[in-house]
């Protein structure tokens, strides 16, 4: 009988299934994933021959005494020390050197900005040095370091000026970040652009904690609000801002802006017409936008006597909307500008927001302009200064500029430019478009380069694009000056 019905089942089960279509097979399964694990990154500042913390480092002459006195000329070291990597990610480490505070003295002459740090590996005087902005270093999850040693000159031109100055409270800080060494399911690249984005220990969600961040007011008050910035201060404590220029008024060198936040972000208050714009530079700076929009911010550089006296590097990285603004320096005073990844979107030819990333007026002193991977738009000039140094561009982009590149040479000394890989596209001004102004429309071109100073000019031009150029003056303008391939 079992056998009877289990025949009659399937003959039942077959005719079931005559006429009918198939689904394709199905089933499921599943299985746990091993957990993810968040890979730690930490680095610290230990001894030459231990694995615990130093606190500090002491410039030391020849027979190991810390009592030094520095003049021109001279070339201490510190102690030793090392890098250790306590987290279980490989990283890539920076050290920085902290302003620190130099007695008043009548003419606010600071020691930082007449002294060289270097990094070397022994305390000979043969040792490979690397200045200190220059360096970085590698290492391997719980890896440490070769001893290491900062090596500072004092520069032979510092005057009298500089006699019987203190300087105190210097601090060295180490900054890490991932390093291409851990591979992912496809290579070791994927953290190759990492930037070293914040101090450590500052997170985002600090950021939007510190609601009580000072900003400067003038007439000398403060006032409170969301803090945008970040420094470490002169004792190595990381202070927070709601500004850049209450941040530089601080003595910030190195400053770190709250990623991708947007607002008055270089001057908060516009208390009494204050602009959006910084007090004047006067030493090394190093800004860390991750993205900010300083919603057309001006860093100013040479609008004092100090200024136009100062000798410094100004570095400014992923900044949108931000511009370096103000005079050349005085004569024999050089400085440095570098924009890396920086955007500028003006809001049109002859509007309040045109006036491009950079511009210097005058034609004194030296410098030294370097761009790469930059996006300027919607501006009267992108960049413009006409003093001696150099300006370098590479792989920006120019758009809807009246000129993209206007260099109006004056200088009396030497000028090597270089503009490699660009793209220039819809640049140039109509008499329609200028409203009035006449010089947008003779300036009109992707590049213009005129020349009417004494000194020499050498302008290379590699690579670029330009398309679609508006006026009838042409895609280029060159007076006075013949650019060569290279």
């Amino acid at each position: 009988r079992a056998l009877l019905t289990s025949v009659m089942a399937l003959v039942m089960c077959v005719v079931m299934l005559v006429g009918t279509t198939f689904a394709w097979f199905t089933d499921t399964a599943s299985t746990g994933v091993n957990k993810i694990v968040a890979g730690n990154l930490k680095v610290d500042i230990v001894g030459e021959t231990s694995d615990t913390h130093i606190n500090g480092l002491s410039f030391q002459n020849k027979d190991n005494s810390a009592e030094i006195l520095w003049e021109p000329g001279c070339r201490y070291v510190t102690e030793g020390f090392r890098i250790a990597n306590k987290g279980n990610l490989a990283l890539k480490w920076k050290a920085q050197v902290n302003t620190g505070t130099t007695a008043a003295n009548e003419g606010d002459f600071d020691l930082l900005d007449v002294i060289d740090f270097y990094l070397v590996k022994g305390t000979g005087e043969s040792q490979t040095e690397t200045p200190l902005n220059e360096f970085t270093g590698n290492l391997k999850k719980t890896e440490i370091s070769d001893v290491y040693y900062i090596k500072g000159v004092m520069q032979t031109t510092a005057g009298n000026d500089y006699q019987g100055l203190e300087l105190s409270g210097i601090t060295i800080t180490v900054y890490a970040t991932q390093d291409t060494v851990e591979n992912d399911s496809f290579n070791n690249q994927y953290d190759k652009d990492a930037p070293i984005v914040y101090p450590a220990g500052v997170t985002d969600a600090i950021f939007d904690s510190k609601t009580e961040a000072d900003y400067s007011i003038p007439g000398g008050t403060t006032g409170k609000a969301q803090a945008a910035a970040a420094y470490v201060d002169s004792n190595g404590n990381v202070q927070y801002t709601a500004d850049v220029k209450t941040a530089l008024d601080n003595g910030a060198s190195t400053i770190y802006l709250k990623k991708n936040t947007k607002g008055r972000l270089m001057a908060l208050t516009d208390f009494l017409a204050q602009p959006n714009r910084s007090s004047d530079v006067t030493k090394d700076i190093t800004i860390y936008a991750n993205g900010a929009d300083f919603e057309y911010g001006e860093l100013a550089i040479n609008t004092s006597e100090a200024g136009k006296n100062a000798n410094f590097t100004i570095k400014v990285y992923d900044a949108k909307n931000l511009r370096v603004w103000g005079n050349t320096p005085n004569a024999g005073v050089t400085q440095n500008i570098i924009l890396e990844n920086c955007t500028y979107e003006g809001t049109g030819i002859g509007t309040n927001a045109a006036g491009g990333i950079f511009f210097a007026y005058g034609e004194t002193g030296t410098i030294n302009l370097t761009m790469n991977n930059c996006k300027v738009s919607g501006s009267d000039q992108g960049v413009y200064f006409g003093c001696d140094g150099s300006l370098t561009v590479k792989d920006s982009s120019f758009t809807g500029c009246a000129t993209g590149i206007k260099v109006s040479y004056k200088g009396t000394g030497t000028r090597t430019d270089r503009i490699e890989n660009c793209v220039f596209t819809k640049c140039g001004c109509t008499t329609e478009m200028a409203g009035g102004t006449t010089y947008l429309v003779d300036d009109s071109a992707a590049i213009k380069y005129k020349k009417s100073g004494t000194g020499t000019i050498t302008l290379t031009l590699k690579s670029n694009t330009i398309t679609e150029t508006l006026g009838d003056k042409g895609d280029t303008q060159f007076i006075g000056v013949t650019p060569v391939n290279g």
